[in-house]
């Protein structure tokens, strides 16, 4: 298992940004050493998480500007299901960015119909990834679909071979041609147009294939882990910043944009 994250920064708030205008996105960047993410077109936006931790301490909702509403550290008998991720990165002063422990860190988010997409969309994410080393994939954002192991849409990695796996229901599981490099930031984007689906990596194409629509159920929306067979698995452990979803595929060019450092 990786290696948790420093927890002595206050909980992290995820800011989900819907914009309906078109045009450019203005945000402050996070430092010198990391992505700027003031660029990208929100045009077709459904959702931005900024990872924002300038919030008051032990925070347990992850709370939105646009109804999106995740909680981590939800009450069960057994206690809390999840842990909430934490914000910040103490070791490269990076604010808007959250760290995720591989064990338990992960943010459900009830259904909403916005996140279906099943005739195009696209996901969009800086990912630097602490690999573990027990698990087959680690899951970066799922859409649940049906109780067994299926996803609408997701991102996953697979740490053996570092490759970004993008499956699709029916089940289908695209994987990129491009490895990603350990505790290295990096872009990564999907996405489909029920004839196309594509991986990109730091902003180039590295896999594609045929696709139709994809199906869809009332299945939650995860951030840093899957859910199978009702139970949360495949914990997601390193960083994650800018995470976008949007209800189009992003051109090339877009993804491009998005991926400048």
């Amino acid at each position: 298992m990786p290696q948790s994250y420093d927890r002595l920064v206050p909980r992290l708030a995820l800011a989900a940004v819907a914009l309906t205008a078109c045009g450019r996105i203005g945000i402050e960047g996070i430092g010198n050493d990391g992505p700027a993410h003031d660029v990208g077109t929100d045009d077709g936006l459904v959702a931005r998480f900024l990872f924002a931790n300038d919030v008051v301490a032990d925070t347990q909702t992850a709370s939105s500007v646009n109804a999106f509403v995740g909680k981590c550290d939800q009450p069960t008998p057994q206690g809390p299901q999840y842990s909430c991720p934490s914000g910040g990165d103490t070791t490269t002063g990076r604010p808007f960015a959250s760290g995720w422990d591989g064990q338990q860190d992960c943010i459900p988010f009830d259904y909403d119909a916005r996140f279906d997409l099943p005739a195009a969309g696209s996901v969009a994410v800086w990912i630097r990834i602490q690999p573990p080393e027990n698990f087959s994939l680690v899951s970066v954002i799922e859409k649940i679909y049906g109780t067994q192991l299926e996803n609408t849409w997701g991102i996953a990695i697979d740490p053996s071979s570092m490759e970004v796996d993008f499956t699709t229901a029916p089940q289908s599981s695209l994987r990129s041609t491009t490895a990603l490099s350990p505790d290295t930031w990096t872009h990564v984007a999907i996405t489909w147009d029920s004839v196309t689906k594509h991986i990109y990596v730091a902003g180039v194409l590295a896999a594609s294939e045929d696709v139709g629509p994809l199906e869809h159920d009332g299945g939650a929306v995860t951030i840093g882990c899957d859910i199978d067979h009702g139970s949360p698995t495949d914990y997601y452990g390193g960083l994650l910043s800018d995470l976008r979803i949007y209800n189009r595929a992003l051109s090339p060019a877009d993804v491009a944009l998005l991926a400048q450092p």
